[in-house]
């Protein structure tokens, strides 16, 4: 599970036992937005830090601790990004979904401050 503010956690469905996963070296958890399992990793949406980008952490043979990350290069503009796979080989980003365009009443903003949706296609690459 990724927590914005406090990064990634390991919960055991069955005990509920929630365990802090420790960032690597070098890296930071935080700022990630969209959390998806590909592969023995797990492909993070980082949109709350500076470059945005999209993450991939591998995951030890066992799940339960991070082996390594790579970034997938910079993705400026992933504001409450919204991805989805499609097969096994492909990531999708709604990169700029509007929700700053929505106010806290759920009223959308004016036509003209609207922005024609931008679609991103990240491969997904084998452990």
């Amino acid at each position: 599970m990724a927590d914005y503010s406090t990064g990634l956690f390991d919960i055991d469905v069955n005990t509920k036992k929630v365990a802090h996963l420790a960032p690597l070296a070098g890296a930071t958890l935080l700022g990630i937005d969209g959390l998806y399992f590909h592969k023995g990793s797990l492909i993070g949406v980082q949109n709350g830090v500076a470059p945005q980008r999209v993450v991939r952490v591998s995951l030890s043979k066992d799940l339960a601790g991070l082996n390594d990350s790579r970034y997938r290069g910079k993705q400026p503009g992933l504001s409450r990004t919204h991805a989805w796979s499609v097969g096994e080989r492909h990531l999708f980003l709604h990169r700029n979904s509007q929700w700053p365009l929505v106010d806290e009443n759920g009223k959308l903003a004016a036509e003209d401050k609207l922005q024609d949706p931008v679609v991103l296609k990240i491969k997904l690459e084998a452990r």
